[in-house]
């Protein structure tokens, strides 16, 4: 069965002073007239007040036909001001309405930065707990100042972290088909609260194929940390560096490590608490481990630390 046409949101440019989004038609056949119409507003934001702005989407043309919002002096998404855009379009083709969107977007500036993650400007180093969705508790993550490391966050979730601010891991399942995770990549690209999505350890491969798709939200890549460190496949932005329980990494990652963020990740055992406690202690057996070769500090920090139930993660 054939998935109905649908309108997406990405974010173009973006500096203090502008932000570019674009609205795009996904998988509609090419029409003779096609066009994209709506209006972007906002901000709104659960934890502020700011003066909202309306504007007309730019309708761009081609096929399939693209429009543009531009935000001058934007207000952009953080788990500490989660600022949200109202999003209402139209698509239709030869005058008749193919697909309508009326739903709330961020724009986030994130990526990286040698080994570091960055976020609106600064350094932004994730320690994440995780859990099943059906416990998922905005106010007890934001209270342990923590992120959602969820497997397959189902779309309630991901609404509810970008409204309260809580950042969220979502873990691929690792049964998915390539189509299955591009499909996922694209769907979890369009909430702010999902920052980086996790392959499993065998899908690096697919990390090229979804580069276009994910916006700014990163993608990385479960590696084994009891063994030597391996090539970066080309799309990952981090690798997941899993360790045993109480385990430390193989001795190549401290001389031989990828240029590339390391997140670090460890069991959290059978009954964890939305509590940093786990992640603290991890990262304090990492910066051990990180002198224990030669006495002298390591170049680079681990760029997050993840307490994990999900032993695929």
């Amino acid at each position: 069965m054939t998935a109905p046409p649908r309108i997406e949101a990405v974010l173009g440019r973006a500096d203090d002073m502008r932000a570019e989004v674009y609205v795009r038609l996904v998988g509609a056949a090419e029409g003779t007239r096609q066009a994209i119409r709506g209006t972007l507003s906002g901000p709104r934001c659960t934890l502020a007040t700011t003066l909202p702005t309306a504007l007309r989407l730019e309708d761009l043309g081609g096929t399939p036909p693209v429009a543009r919002g531009i935000l001058t002096e934007p207000s952009y998404w953080t788990p500490e001001m989660p600022n949200l855009y109202r999003l209402e379009a139209e698509a239709d083709d030869s005058g008749a309405a193919i697909a309508r969107v009326d739903r709330l977007i961020g724009l986030r500036r994130l990526g990286v930065r040698g080994r570091s993650l960055w976020l609106d400007g600064r350094r932004w180093v994730p320690r994440g707990v995780a859990l099943p969705a059906t416990d998922f508790d905005a106010a007890q993550l934001r209270a342990a100042a923590v992120a959602a490391v969820i497997d397959e966050p189902p779309e309630a979730v991901r609404a509810a972290a970008d409204s309260a601010g809580v950042a969220v891991v979502a873990v691929v399942d690792p049964a998915a088909s390539a189509d299955q995770i591009v499909a996922k990549i694209t769907e979890w690209a369009q909430h702010p609260s999902v920052m980086l999505a996790v392959l499993p350890r065998d899908r690096g491969a697919h990390a090229a194929a979804i580069g276009q798709l994910k916006g700014t939200m990163l993608v990385g890549l479960t590696v084994d940390g009891a063994a030597p460190p391996k090539p970066v496949p080309a799309g990952v932005d981090c690798l997941v560096v899993q360790l045993p329980e109480g385990a430390l990494p193989h001795a190549a990652w401290r001389d031989r490590a990828p240029p590339v963020p390391l997140v670090a990740c460890r069991p959290a055992g059978p009954a964890a608490e939305i509590s940093r406690a786990g992640c603290d202690r991890l990262q304090a057996d990492l910066a051990a481990w990180g002198i224990a070769g030669s006495g002298a500090a390591s170049p680079w920090d681990w760029a997050g630390y993840l307490h994990s139930l999900l032993e695929r993660v």
